[in-house]
């Protein structure tokens, strides 16, 4: 049993009273075609024999001390899901002024705004940590300029709808905010960015977190 589902045992979630494995939805997820051809090109371009590639995700453990601003020999992605970027991309997008269309992108962008049940889920797990004494604050990270610019597009609408959510579940559960989607909530600038959706260090070091002091 997988961490995840430890956790959904904890909280007494139940996925139609069915455990899911991670390779069941890796194989599942390949009759959607944005999926598939991902990687099948991932494939490619790593001149793999197996699907292991697509089992393991580059999920290991570090070999020596890294940092997130300097990144590690390689992209990795850790055991509890943070991902940490190669020394070459960091500063391949250090040098680069990325082009963000006006509207940004739709990455990921379709159907409802939230999952109900990821919203279920995720009010147990703040009732267990409220339980055990935990302090949580929720952090928002804010997208390119350029993605607002063409008015409400989807993506802004989801970012609002998601942001009354957040916002109703904080004031039920007496939880601080930090941070904002909106890049003129924090100031940053267009050029504080890796792409459309990420922030680079120096827009992150504007969020104001005085108050947990």
């Amino acid at each position: 049993m997988t961490e995840y589902n430890k956790m959904n045992g904890i909280l007494g979630i139940k996925h139609k009273n069915k455990v899911v494995s991670y390779k069941e939805k890796v194989l599942k997820n390949l009759i959607n075609w944005e999926y598939f051809y991902t990687s099948i090109k991932t494939l490619k371009n790593k001149k793999l024999k197996t699907l292991d590639y697509l089992f393991n995700m580059n999920i290991e453990k570090p070999k020596h001390s890294y940092s997130y601003l300097e990144g590690y020999d390689k992209s990795i992605i850790l055991a509890d899901g943070a991902h940490i970027y190669s020394h070459s991309y960091i500063e391949k997008q250090a040098k680069l002024n990325p082009s963000i269309p006006i509207g940004g992108g739709n990455y990921k962008i379709n159907g409802k705004s939230y999952d109900v049940l990821a919203i279920k889920s995720l009010e147990k797990l703040l009732k267990l940590y409220k339980l055990k004494g935990v302090e949580v604050s929720f952090i928002l990270t804010p997208y390119h300029p350029n993605v607002f610019q063409k008015g409400i597009t989807e993506p802004v609408k989801h970012m609002k709808e998601v942001k009354k959510v957040i916002t109703e579940i904080s004031q039920k559960y007496n939880i601080k905010i930090f941070g904002s989607f909106f890049p003129e909530d924090i100031g940053c600038q267009k050029n504080e960015f890796l792409d459309f959706m990420h922030p680079t260090t120096e827009c992150l070091t504007k969020i104001d977190f005085t108050s947990l002091e």
